[in-house]
């Protein structure tokens, strides 16, 4: 079992871009093209900004590590700081 330790993340990411495929196509179906196309791009585009900004050399570190802190943060399945603490 120790050799499978990468397929809870693949299969968290294979449900996520299913229910994103499957928005996209709701949002087709309902006759919102221009949302389908929106939310279809929105993804990949984060993905090449972040890798872009990640590769920059004019980019400086600290800032480099406060981008992948954050897409640390939002990968988190729950909140450091609930909502309900001021």
């Amino acid at each position: 079992m120790n050799g499978a330790w990468w397929i809870w993340p693949v299969l968290g990411l294979a449900a996520i871009a299913l229910v994103w495929g499957a928005l996209v196509v709701g949002l087709m179906v309902a006759g919102r093209r221009e949302d389908a196309r929106a939310l279809a791009t929105f993804i990949p585009d984060c993905l090449v900004l972040l890798s872009r900004l990640l590769r920059d050399e004019r980019v400086p570190r600290r800032r480099k590590l406060l981008i992948a802190g954050l897409v640390g943060y939002l990968a988190l399945p729950f909140d450091l700081v609930p909502d309900f603490v001021p």
